[in-house]
Parts: structure tokens; sequence; C-alpha cells
């Protein structure tokens, strides 16, 4: 008998040198901060509070412990509550009217993301600085978000009106203006521009300062080969013409009903739309 005691002794003697000095961390992820130290000291245990970022865990709760749930600790010992700060946020740095390199560099150094670049004319920032972000700066982002740039591309020209107007004078006003001028390969037909003269520009603009604007030389009107009608009665004679896109002007001399002359005469050119001038007999 007194060996089954001392035998018990002993087990319980190792026993509270194995596991009886200790606690098992209990679970207190994702509890409030203090429900969690609540719990904790239920458990025998003392504990700290560090702070982390997160981005699913909301702020004020336990992120993790150190040593993890279930892990082993001398009875009344400290567990360290990491517990959420929240998302990180990161402030969007103002660069306005910063050049876009240094707009781009200050954004890194932020921890954000350049993002798309879109140019736009403005008269009070000069070509080239930018003009606002999005979002905004003085905002806060989660790190790594982009943030897109509007850049200036300076004050827009006036497009001097030179529709019509002979190519050289055109490219002297437009090189005034502050363009570069180039001329397209193709010359078209214009019902507006006489030959050999400005028919359109392109593109459609705006323009700022350096742009270069595509002149298209007018070949004049398109013109058409005129049907011979002479012969013809009249009725007949402005049907054929309306088919081929012109109009009639009718001179009766005598009575009658035969189209003795033409103006412009048969086989000629002249442009759609155009009269032609019959004279009756």
């Amino acid at each position: 008998m007194l060996v089954l005691l001392a035998l018990l002794g002993a087990g319980a003697g190792v026993w509270y040198v194995i596991d009886g000095q200790f606690t098992s961390v209990p679970a207190v992820l994702s509890l409030p901060q203090d429900t969690a130290r609540h719990k904790l000291s239920a458990a025998g245990l003392d504990s700290t509070v560090k702070q982390d970022f997160s981005l699913t865990v909301p702020r004020g709760s336990v992120i993790g412990t150190d040593p993890g749930p279930g892990g082993r600790v001398r009875n009344n010992g400290t567990v360290t509550l990491i517990v959420s700060k929240g998302p990180q946020r990161v402030r969007v740095p103002t660069v306005k009217g910063r050049s876009l390199a240094a707009a781009r560099q200050e954004l890194t150094g932020a921890g954000l993301v350049p993002g798309t670049v879109t140019r736009s004319f403005s008269d009070s920032v000069p070509q080239g600085q930018v003009i606002s972000t999005d979002p905004a700066g003085g905002v806060d982002r989660s790190p790594d978000s982009p943030v897109a740039l509007t850049v200036s591309r300076g004050a827009a020209v006036d497009l001097p009106d030179v529709i019509g107007d002979p190519v050289p004078d055109a490219q002297q006003q437009l090189e005034d203006a502050g363009l570069k001028v180039a001329l397209a390969p193709d010359e078209v037909f214009s019902d507006e521009a006489d030959k050999d003269t400005v028919a359109k520009l392109s593109p459609a603009g705006p323009f700022g300062a350096g742009d270069t604007v595509t002149i298209t030389v007018s070949k004049g009107q398109q013109t058409f080969d005129v049907p011979d009608v002479t012969g013809k009665s009249t009725d007949d004679a402005q049907d054929i013409l309306k088919a081929a896109g012109f109009d009639t002007r009718v001179i009766n001399l005598f009575f009658g009903d035969t189209v003795f002359s033409q103006s412009p005469g048969g086989g000629n050119q002249a442009p759609k739309g155009a009269t032609i001038t019959l004279w009756v007999r």
C-alpha cells in the first residue's frame, strides 16, 4: 500500500511538472478586445495588446494570439492579443501642378499605383503639369489603389477659319496660331471650296500648341456628263436631265414642244444640281 501511494504521489508530481503548471490558450479569434481579455482572465491568464491592420477583421476585434489557440502558457502567464486596426489606409498626396513624372513618383512613394493618364486643355495649368487626380488629394485609400491623373495640354488653340482659303494662306495662318501643318495625300471634291483651296481640316480638334492639323485640298465641284436632249419633247428632256441629277429651265420661243437647243450642251460637264437651260419650239 505504501508503495502504491508513493507511485501515485510520484505520478501527480510528474503531471504537475509536465502539465499542471500550464494552461491552454482559449480561442478568442474575432472576439472584441474586451471580451477576449475577459475570457483569458477567466482562464487564469493575463494579456497584453498589440495592434495590426486587417482587411477582414473589424477594427477592435482579435486577429490572432501569441501563443495561438490551444497553445500552452504557464499558469498566470501572459498572452499577447493582436487586435485589428481595420484596413490599412494611405492618404492620396496632392500633386496638382507637379510634372507627370514627379506626380507618379510621389504617388508610388505614398504606396499607391499611378493609374490612367488623361490629357485635357487648361487655361490655368501649364502644359505637362497635373490638373487633378481621381481620387483627389487628401482622400484616404487602401495601399496599392490606382490613382488616375489628368494632365494639362495647355490652353486650346483658337483654330482660324481657313476653309475655302488658298492653301499657302491657310498654312501661314495655322502656323501663326502655333500649329504644325501637313497636307493630305489625296484631294477631294467639294461643293463649298473652289479648286486648290482648303476643303477640310483634320482631325476635328480641339488643338493644343504644337499639334498637327492636316489640310485636304479641294478639287472643286465634281462634274458629270450632261445628257444631250435636243430633239426630245419638253417632258422627256426634263425627265432625262432630272434622272441625271440636274435641274432645268425651259424657254419657249415658238409654239411647240421640241427641244432644239440646250446650255450646257450635251456631252459637256456640269455639277450635280446645275440648271440646264432648254430652248423649245
